[in-house]
């Protein structure tokens, strides 16, 4: 993997924390939207209230008064100027500027209350009347004031009292800053410089193991993630985010990984250079003392065959590499029940002379009256269960004692297996190394083979949808290789129900 390819999660971290940045905007932006439109509309409703009630107070007050001096509408004239004198006498307490007008809609009077209002106020009430009879209500921004009025009949007369209320908006909009603009100015910064320090904090780490991951590429494996974004308590004091710790580590153990294997590779490579060029060597000798005449001809069938044996040599070792790598993929046309009583009665037939060669005791712990069926490729998952068993032969010391022991899982449709010796054991921290390829506990040629045998177990079983691994013998005290087979679909079946 190019390095350019490891900045996707970082270009995605800052692409995902300016979204939410963005989102946070828009939120208390459309927020702060409503907020202002809210108070618009209760700044209005306030100002009609008034004006219905100046309206209703002045017009109930123009009745009594005008009933008061026995002029009624009939005296025209008279009873107008009496009408005017009142609204002008009310005007004072009213609060709102005061319109009389006619049921043609034109005003006949005005009562100014705010002389600086009043030529707006005059134009407002006479774009927004449409006048029915009863009483009308109407409120909006005009400019950089909130104007409402309300008309109202006066009873028993042609005429109609309108109280306009207008107020500036400059009260409402320093409210509005007030309460909400300002409140929300500050938590957008607060959200940005969170978020900020959440993507930095974010990136930091990233950054750092895109450059370990970027060195291990180019074949550096001696680098490592930092320990503070390991160790979860001082972790947690820069990253904000439990997650990263375990990517980090999981970083740090894919290296660890990669650095073992290609020590094992270099120590492999070294010993199937050794083993390839010693039977060349032995073939080269033996072709040129032929070729130079020191190798008599009668002695050419018994050099042959020594060719031919080194030859086999080669090719054992050229087939362990290659099929190595190819059993983890078995063959579907090749899966059969099978009974494992029976594969392992045969196994331990086969390597009856070793047993009896160090006087070692076989034990299989598991019931007569199960039948102890699987499925599987049999020729394949016995070879696994004759290389776990010839190796615990190997470290088994004479005289010692190996158990194989079985028993059904049926719910989870597995047999379940372990292979027990009182051998010496594998060391905690190697046992699950043992199914690196290449791998071997003593790195020095004492220890005969390639590294594969357990390796290529792990690759069958894992290709059988099964699991394997390698723990201490309670009972033995030596190492205990546990792993499954799959019980034939039948009794999975009757096991689920």
């Amino acid at each position: 993997m190019s390095r350019g390819s490891h900045r996707i999660s970082t270009s995605l971290t800052v692409i995902v924390n300016l979204f939410l940045v963005l989102s946070t905007v828009v939120g208390f932006a459309v927020l702060a939207f409503l907020s202002y439109e809210n108070l618009v509309s209760t700044s209005i409703t306030q100002a009609t209230d008034l004006s219905e009630i100046y309206a209703n107070n002045v017009a109930s007050d123009l009745e009594f008064l005008a009933r008061s001096t026995n002029v009624t509408s009939e005296d025209g004239e008279e009873y107008l100027n009496t009408l005017m004198t009142i609204m002008d006498s009310k005007n004072r307490a009213s609060g709102c500027n005061l319109f009389l007008f006619d049921d043609s809609g034109v005003v006949i009077h005005r009562s100014i209350y705010s002389p600086n209002s009043i030529d707006s106020d005059y134009e407002f009430l006479s774009s927004n009347l449409v006048y029915n009879g009863n009483t009308v209500f109407y409120g909006n921004i005009v400019g950089n004031r909130i104007a409402a009025f309300t008309a109202k009949p006066i009873v028993d007369t042609p005429y109609h009292i309108a109280a306009v209320k207008s107020v500036s908006t400059d009260s409402m909009i320093e409210e509005f800053k007030n309460v909400v603009f300002f409140p929300w100015l500050i938590a957008i910064i607060m959200s940005l410089v969170l978020c900020l320090t959440f993507i930095h904090l974010s990136l930091k780490p990233i950054r750092e193991m895109s450059d370990v991951i970027g060195k291990v590429a180019e074949g550096d494996y001696s680098v490592r993630v930092h320990r503070k974004y390991i160790s979860d308590n001082e972790f947690a004091n820069d990253s904000l985010s439990s997650d990263l710790s375990e990517m980090a580590k999981t970083v740090n153990y894919m290296i660890d990984v990669l650095e073992n294997q290609e020590h094992d590779r270099n120590i492999f490579i070294s010993s199937v250079a050794h083993d390839i060029r010693t039977p060349l060597t032995s073939i080269n000798g033996f072709i040129t003392a032929m070729i130079d005449g020191i190798i008599p001809e009668e002695m050419y069938v018994k050099y042959f065959d020594m060719i031919k044996n080194e030859v086999l040599r080669i090719r054992t070792l050229v087939n362990s590499m290659t099929e190595a790598s190819s059993l983890s993929h078995v063959d579907p046309s090749a899966m059969e029940v099978f009974s494992f009583r029976d594969m392992v009665n045969d196994i331990v037939a086969g390597l009856e002379p070793q047993l009896n060669q160090k006087y070692i005791v076989l034990v299989k712990e598991f019931a007569d009256t199960d039948s102890l069926d699987c499925f599987g490729d049999a020729q394949l998952l016995s070879r696994v269960l004759y290389n776990i068993i010839s190796n615990a032969i190997k470290f088994t010391p004479s005289g010692g004692k190996i158990k194989v022991i079985a028993y059904r899982d049926a719910k989870a449709g597995r047999l379940r297996i372990s292979v027990d010796d009182s051998g010496p054991g594998v060391p905690a921290d190697k046992r699950a190394r043992v199914f690196e390829s290449f791998y071997k506990l003593d790195s020095s040629r004492k220890q005969e083979g390639f590294g594969l045998g357990l390796y290529i177990c792990k690759q069958i079983i894992v290709g059988h949808g099964q699991s394997i691994y390698l723990d201490e013998s309670t009972s033995l005290g030596g190492a205990s290789f546990k792993f499954t087979f799959a019980l034939p679909r039948n009794e999975i079946e009757n096991g689920n129900k």
